[in-house]
């Protein structure tokens, strides 16, 4: 009976996504703010109360999850327009993720109290998904490559 009232439960919960994911387009929200906060509610802190305390099975669904979403940007992404921004994009995003590890590390460290190690494994999760959003969000609202 637990099995059956966990997949329920997900399985609402996707309905609910998909749902929300529709009115969230037209207001311009992001979607993954929009799963975020779902999943902040859903859990443990939240109203739905989930407990979840299974590393290995968030790890596989990750995984899935990553060569998912680098296997389908592999295939929408086309080549002839990528080739003349391609450096302007590795040197920003590099440099991108860096400064954002640097300023949450320090950030972490001075601000919240944090020792240095914590302070900048935080700062480099944060980072690591820095380009991903900001793409994310790009690609939902209208905007056109400036011309060079």
């Amino acid at each position: 009976m637990e099995f059956e009232f966990g997949a329920l439960i997900l399985s609402g919960l996707i309905i609910l996504s998909i749902g929300l994911l529709r009115i969230s387009t037209k207001f311009g929200v992001p979607s993954l703010l929009l799963f975020l906060v779902i999943g902040m509610a859903a859990g443990s802190d939240g109203l739905g109360g989930i407990e979840f305390d299974n590393p290995v099975l968030a790890k596989q669904v990750g995984s899935i999850a990553l060569a998912y979403i680098l296997f389908s940007g592999g295939l929408e992404t086309e080549w002839l327009k990528i080739k003349p921004v391609l450096w302007k994009g590795i040197v920003l995003g590099n440099l991108g993720v860096l400064i954002t590890g640097a300023v949450m590390g320090l950030f972490s460290v001075y601000v919240l109290g944090f020792s240095p190690i914590i302070g900048f494994l935080l700062g480099a999760v944060v980072s690591s998904t820095d380009v991903a959003a900001v793409f994310n969000v790009l690609r939902t609202r209208n905007t056109g490559r400036k011309k060079d």
